[in-house]
């Protein structure tokens, strides 16, 4: 790496280690003449500081006088404890014999005797980094720049220790310091990006690269480090066009290939995904990250069966128990079948308006169903299930559902949906046995690297003659990204219409708008654990209002072993609409468990 270095003691002869303590002179004939390493600030990967060969492993060091030199320097520290120089001398003879540990220990206790000695704090940082011993090395390279606020080692040292610990924010508030100070460390610009990159902040890991490319060219390590963040970010196809070249100039390097296997992924491309996993899988079978992706790429294209059971209630006195059975088996990485089975029970007081049609308050009805899906290319992919559904003492009807998705760019999908199901918002209306017919295409439009625009606009044709027109616009801004937190706020416009207010059991205004401010928020526990968060708070008004009047919906959602064999989802949620003529509130909350094969 280039930018601060610094010069360290290596591999001492027996006669060296005898000077530090003061045993013979220095101007004695030395056997073997003093290494010195530099050090870079990158932990080692034997341990040890680089070019440093374990002194055992020295034919011509002698083993005796080492261990009576350390021997005396640990008397001598015993007799005279606040002697800070003998502390130091011994830190240095453990440090000769490949001991950072007991390096560390006697710089630490060096370090209490002297507390702002910079030299000291820089050293034990060094030797903390050598051992491995990250808050160590945090709090030793802090420490330094509490004294030399500037110091290039210390700013640099720091934002390492900070981002091998995963703390990412203070990490990246380190290397903005240093990179401020001292631009000119492209291994440092790179690191820098890399950090941002882990917090999920692919718009300043990115603003980061183009300044590291405006400072020293547009070089292969640029070039490769963009596609990584490109890939991650689920912009593939933009990945695959920088990083292709890359493997073609050298077809087995790791890094290349993690990158190409994460942008096919994204890209849907499961068979080619596989076939670059296996040469990742064969060329470090034990890497965690490796480990990591093979569950991110393997996941998709798993067979799967679930459970899941519902709760749902609100102020109209309106409760709903669900229950659910699914299951999905791939024939190929492009083709699966799925099938299903669901019992919905469906309540409400008598009084209320919302029971059966004939008084009674509960209602039940039961679907089965069986599907298929099919990707054709990573632009267009089909969908569809046809079932079967019964109503307790009503009748039956044919569930269906078509579906096309399409991804002409990376920064924009298209779906595509038509379906027909009971329109099951209350058992009066679940007795009346209305069908909805349901028409629908969704669009996710993603301009840059912080902004996503989706919108919603459906037509539904239902079976007692009324029809309902919507239209939903949420665009939102990433605004805070950190390794475990993200957060992005927006806004949230609906405007639905129906044609005809009738008395059939579920809401039908006339005009309804709503104007909402949205959160959404993720807590990354873990890679497989997370808990994400949906809140709007804003106006609505319809026909039968004056005036706007304010509610709030929240949703919160716990996922548990997300690329794991049994995966679980939590959900809550809850509405409120207190004022005006059409006031209430309601909730729900579900659980789903997935086990994968």
């Amino acid at each position: 790496m280039n930018g601060a270095r610094v010069t360290l003691p290596g591999v001492y002869s027996a006669a060296l280690l005898a000077a530090l303590a003061g045993t013979i002179s220095l101007s004695s004939p030395l056997p073997v003449a003093a290494a010195e390493w530099q050090y870079d600030g990158q932990i080692p990967p034997n341990g040890g500081p680089p070019g440093a060969e374990s002194q055992a492993s020295r034919p011509d060091a002698a083993e005796d006088p080492v261990d009576a030199t350390i021997t005396t320097l640990e008397s001598a520290v015993a007799q005279s404890p606040r002697d800070v120089g003998l502390r130091l001398r011994l830190a240095e003879a453990h440090a000769a014999v490949d001991a950072p540990g007991k390096a560390l220990q006697s710089c630490l206790e060096a370090a209490r005797l002297e507390p702002d000695d910079a030299g000291i704090r820089r050293q034990c940082a060094q030797y903390a980094e050598w051992a491995g011993n990250l808050p160590q090395s945090r709090e030793q390279f802090q420490a330094l720049l509490e004294l030399i606020p500037d110091d290039e080692e210390g700013l640099l040292g720091a934002a390492q220790a900070f981002g091998w610990s995963g703390k990412l924010d203070q990490a990246a508030g380190f290397y903005q310091r240093y990179l401020e100070l001292f631009p000119d460390n492209p291994d440092a610009w790179i690191q820098y990006a890399r950090v941002r990159s882990w917090q999920g902040n692919f718009a300043a890991a990115l603003k980061a690269l183009d300044e590291y490319r405006d400072l020293f060219g547009n070089t292969s390590v640029y070039r490769e480090e963009k596609a990584r963040f490109l890939a991650w970010d689920d912009r593939p196809r933009e990945a695959l066009e920088l990083v292709e070249p890359l493997l073609d100039e050298d077809p087995d390097d790791y890094e290349r290939l993690y990158t190409r296997t994460v942008a096919l992924s994204n890209d849907q491309r499961h068979a080619d995904a596989l076939a670059s996993l296996e040469a990742l899988e064969s060329s470090r079978p034990d890497s965690p990250e490796t480990a990591l992706l093979s569950r991110f790429v393997r996941t998709p294209t798993r067979s799967t069966i679930g459970i899941r059971g519902s709760h749902y209630q609100d102020s109209d006195t309106i409760e709903i128990q669900s229950l659910e059975l699914d299951a999905e088996h791939h024939l190929t990485t492009r083709a699966a079948l799925s099938a299903g089975a669901a019992y919905h029970s469906l309540r409400a007081d008598s009084d209320s308006g919302f029971a059966a049609i004939d008084g009674r308050e509960r209602i039940r009805y039961e679907q089965t169903w069986l599907g298929g899906s099919y990707r054709f290319n990573p632009l267009a992919a089909v969908s569809g299930r046809v079932g079967h559904g019964d109503i307790q003492d009503t009748g039956d009807f044919t569930p269906y559902e078509i579906g096309l998705d399409l991804r002409p760019a990376d920064s924009t999908t298209f779906s595509l949906r038509r379906s027909r199901a009971l329109h099951a918002a209350s058992p009066r209306a679940a007795s009346l046995a209305v069908l909805n017919d349901h028409n629908e295409i969704a669009v996710n439009w993603r301009p840059d690297f912080r902004h996503v625009v989706e919108a919603v606009a459906s037509y539904d044709d239902l079976s007692d003659g009324n029809t309902r027109q919507q239209l939903i616009l949420a665009p939102r801004r990433a605004v805070v990204r950190t390794g475990s937190l993200n957060a992005d706020l927006g806004v949230y416009l609906n405007w639905m219409s129906f044609d005809e207010d009738l008395d059939n059991g579920y809401y039908d205004p006339e005009e309804y708008q709503r104007y909402a401010g949205s959160l959404f928020g993720y807590w990354k526990i873990s890679d497989d654990h997370g808990l994400s968060l949906i809140a709007t708070g804003g106006f609505h008004k319809d026909d039968d209002m004056d005036d706007f009047e304010f509610g709030t919906d929240v949703a919160l959602e716990l996922t548990s072993g997300l690329y794991r064999d049994w995966m679980s989802v939590l959900h809550a949620d809850y509405s409120d609409r207190f004022e005006g003529p059409g006031s209430y509130d309601g909730w729900s909350v579900s659980l789903g468990v997935t086990r994968r094969f």
